[in-house]
């Protein structure tokens, strides 16, 4: 098992209807050997199978107060943004480039 599989396995799963892999990575040290804080940090999949049961979920177990997208833009173009939450702030950071995507 790599370090990032091991690390991945201690972060606590949450349950929001209709993501995938939603995981609470506080409790999981960083590089410079911190910690992070308890529901500081949530990763999850691609948000665009969440269900309006999955927006109540997010507002009442996380209440987000920035999401940070890291699909490709043409991901986001064709998707959109489902993530509803009134206090969040939206920012958007591809993580692959353009260049090599295809249609």
């Amino acid at each position: 098992m790599s370090a990032s599989s091991a690390e991945d396995s201690r972060a606590e799963e949450l349950r929001i209807d209709g993501l995938v892999n939603v995981r609470d990575l506080g409790g999981l040290q960083v590089q410079d050997g911190r910690v992070i804080r308890s529901r500081q940090v949530i990763r999850s999949d691609n948000p665009k199978g969440m269900t309006e049961q999955g927006q109540l979920d997010l507002s009442e177990e996380i209440a987000p107060a920035l999401v940070v997208d890291l699909r490709m833009v043409l991901e986001v173009s064709h998707e959109g943004y489902v993530i509803e939450h009134e206090s969040a702030r939206m920012v958007h950071l591809p993580m692959t480039p353009q260049s090599g995507v295809t249609p």
